[in-house]
């Protein structure tokens, strides 16, 4: 199963155990997603015990083309995607939407 924590959507990747590891064993950097980690510490980045990786613009949107990264404590993270997920959850593919960022 694969979650989207923008959108909240699960998938069935209809992959076992075993098909997962061979996939990260294969190429971790694109299964894993990984090159927006090797990004964020290129740029300087660290990512503390507990944090987590936001990217802004969502990459849902399809405004997200060279986002910016932070790292955020993982709970928030996970609270400000799930309150995210809940309010696009209507909105139709190529909807415009606003987003109100607040620190």
């Amino acid at each position: 199963m694969q979650l989207s924590g923008e959108t909240g959507q699960i998938k069935d990747t209809g992959n076992g155990w075993e098909e997962f590891v061979e996939s990260v064993h294969a190429d971790p950097v694109e299964f894993l997603q990984l090159h927006w980690l090797e990004r964020f510490r290129n740029e300087g980045g660290v990512l503390s015990p507990g944090s987590l990786i936001s990217v802004y613009p969502p990459f849902v949107a399809k405004e997200c083309v060279n986002p910016s990264l932070r790292s955020i404590p993982a709970l928030e993270l996970r609270s400000a995607l799930a309150d995210f997920a809940r309010q696009i959850q209507d909105v139709e593919d190529g909807q415009k939407i606003k987003i109100t960022v607040r620190r």
